[in-house]
């Protein structure tokens, strides 16, 4: 038997009564694991086989595969489930944290960004849009990809840290100097946002609230970040769109 104290990802129907289980394990990253019968209208597995479902699963081995037995659970995220905007946001981090598990090791930091990110929802003391904002600032950092900021991304030099506004280059990496920033491709974006990136970056998951941007600086934060990890790592977020369409 295999102890795991687990968020669920995703989820697929398999066979007639079955479900296969996408799992984060805070200790070993993820897991797949079958949950046999999890579709039946009195299996006691159902709750623990949604995605968001998070507490300790149990399991067995048998053949190099897992299969659920039981789980103890401590967290539904229900408010976040019967909020279109937490919900569509809780989606993108699910994705987003299912499609980083296999660049990194370090299981813990990313999994409790997740836990917290969404406890800050479920808890009303965040929105969607700037819960969202602090995970997606906090994956970046952990992932070594963190963008330059206060310094040029092409020469090093200081940025100049008058005006509200900053010349950014997602090809490079960074903020852009004003003497490079006529001869490659940048973007005009905020100072205060670029700020409020760095605070949430190095921000610790349990100070997610004291360190959240406010909400414009947030939905500015998030249309940044996913094209940055779209250029910084070819990664797309299929969930985004539903997040863009009634949050952004």
């Amino acid at each position: 038997m295999e102890k795991h104290y687990c968020i669920v990802l995703r989820t697929v129907d398999y066979k007639d009564y079955d479900k296969i289980l996408t799992l984060f394990s805070r200790s070993h990253g993820r897991i797949h694991a079958q949950a046999r019968g999890a579709r039946r209208i009195k299996s006691e597995l159902a709750t623990a086989c949604q995605p968001l479902a998070c507490g300790e699963y149990e399991f067995y081995k048998k053949d190099d595969k897992l299969f659920l037995t039981a789980a103890l659970m401590k967290q539904e995220f229900y408010r976040v489930q019967n909020d279109y905007d937490k919900f569509s946001a809780a989606c993108v981090m699910l994705e987003l944290a299912d499609k980083l598990i296999q660049n990194t090791d370090d299981y813990e930091d990313l999994f409790l960004a997740l836990i917290y990110s969404l406890f800050a929802m479920e808890q009303d003391r965040l929105s969607g849009t700037r819960a969202l904002a602090y995970f997606l600032s906090r994956t970046v950092e952990r992932m070594g990809i963190f963008p330059a900021l206060g310094t040029c991304a092409v020469c090093g030099r200081e940025t100049a840290d008058g005006g509200e506004t900053a010349a950014f280059s997602l090809e490079e990496g960074g903020e852009i100097c004003t003497a490079c920033a006529p001869h490659i491709s940048v973007r005009t974006v905020s100072r205060n946002m670029l700020a409020g990136l760095e605070v949430m970056g190095k921000a610790r998951p349990q100070d997610i609230v004291q360190a959240a941007a406010d909400e414009a600086e947030a939905k500015e934060t998030i249309e940044l970040m996913e094209q940055y990890l779209e250029n910084m790592m070819d990664l797309r977020l299929k969930t985004m769109r539903y997040f863009r369409e009634k949050s952004l």
